[in-house]
């Protein structure tokens, strides 16, 4: 089992640049044997069918086509089985590099008022503002094609902002608070946490989750009611999700105390489109009616 990170550590690193070289090397290999795999699988297949379609009933031209089929079916199940694991390994390769992304790219700001640099966290933002002084933001379009998978593999894509929050010492945190729901479109704000270190992506024990990376916990105005006082477990590849406008309403607040192994989050929100937004909107829509009437 990984240990917990202790105050004053270092941060905490990813995999080297020589592993995901590695890993990469190992999942281009994979998925290439895959390719072959399925095309050979499918030419006999075919010729198999074929074969069967063309033999007389009870024939033994008819019986070696059966187990020619029942052989190929076989095989297609291994080859399944194998581009099952290479799509893993892929998206263990796209989580990697994220991370790496995300660690070279994060930096300290002003979030209101309360600095990031005091909360020993680092950020960044991707597609519309959400906090002040923020150092680093990068449009959706920017995005690099393995962050853009990771988002869809938790089913965050539909989000138009994203707060991405870098934990990688045992006092980062973030205090206990309510998010500021006046540009929000959707209450539904959804965090997703994947570990830095890469023994803590992996479960405990078979069948079981990864070891607990941090704690989210809700305070409400008692301990009764769907919105009293709870947490949340957060490992590799929760999500969590609540309801900001339903959690403002009753002045539940939330908060990460500490850290006990490196994490980054991606908190996920869908905000109202700006005015800018709504005019470029009404004009590509303009110039796409204007074009079908000619």
């Amino acid at each position: 089992m990984s240990e917990p990170l202790v105050k004053g550590r270092p941060p905490a690193k990813a995999e080297t640049t020589a592993q995901m070289l590695a890993l990469e090397e190992l999942v281009v290999a994979r998925e290439h044997q895959d390719g072959k795999m399925l095309k050979v699988n499918d030419a006999r297949l075919l010729s198999t069918k074929r074969n069967s379609q063309l033999a007389t009933p009870g024939s033994d031209e008819a019986l070696v086509a059966k187990a020619e089929l029942e052989s190929v079916v076989a095989d297609c199940d291994r080859a399944v089985a194998e581009c099952a694991k290479t799509l893993a390994l892929r998206r263990q390769l796209d989580e990697a590099q994220t991370i790496r992304w995300v660690l070279a790219n994060a930096a300290h700001g002003r979030a209101r008022a309360l600095g990031s640099e005091g909360s020993k966290r680092r950020l960044m933002l991707i597609g519309r503002q959400y906090y002040w002084q923020t150092p680093k933001a990068v449009p959706f379009g920017e995005l690099p094609p393995y962050v853009t998978q990771v988002l869809a593999h938790y089913g965050l894509q539909d989000c138009n902002g994203i707060l991405v929050n870098v934990y990688e010492h045992r006092e980062s945190k973030i205090g206990a608070h309510c998010d500021a729901t006046q540009d929000l479109a959707s209450g539904a704000v959804k965090t997703l946490s994947l570990a830095i270190r890469p023994e803590d992506r992996r479960p405990l024990f078979e069948g079981g989750q990864p070891p607990t990376l941090s704690r989210l916990e809700f305070r409400g105005p008692d301990n009764h009611g769907p919105h009293g006082s709870a947490y949340m477990e957060l490992y590799h590849g929760k999500v969590c999700e609540f309801d900001a406008f339903a959690h403002a309403a009753v002045r539940r607040t939330h908060e990460v105390r500490e850290t006990l192994r490196p994490r980054v989050s991606f908190t996920c929100r869908q905000f109202k489109r700006s005015a800018e937004e709504l005019a470029v909107e009404a004009e590509a829509a303009g110039e796409k009616r204007k074009r079908e009437g000619e």
